[in-house]
């Protein structure tokens, strides 16, 4: 997968102006992928927005990921092609 940002609407109508941004960091985490994104979708809180940052995953992550945008306007990711998450300590905003 190149390196790229993928969303169903990038930021919908509903949630033009998101209160809450959720970042998920992803790398090779199929297993858990998505009772991870099954989790924080069902909040009974629900104006947010999931980034998750997908860091060249060889397994099926993305398709996992490409799924979610596919079913909720909340869900956008990107994917990158550096291995820079595998590298740093912290990654903050």
């Amino acid at each position: 997968m190149s390196e790229g940002f993928l969303s169903k609407t990038a930021l919908s109508p509903v949630n033009s102006s998101p209160k809450v941004a959720i970042v998920i960091p992803v790398c090779d985490v199929a297993p858990y992928l998505e009772d991870c994104l099954d989790s924080v979708l069902r909040q009974t809180f629900s104006n947010f927005q999931i980034f998750a940052v997908d860091d060249k995953s060889s397994d099926s992550s993305p398709s996992i990921l490409k799924k979610y945008i596919e079913e909720d306007d909340r869900v956008s990711a990107l994917f990158l092609d550096c291995l820079f998450l595998k590298t740093v300590d912290f990654f903050l905003f």
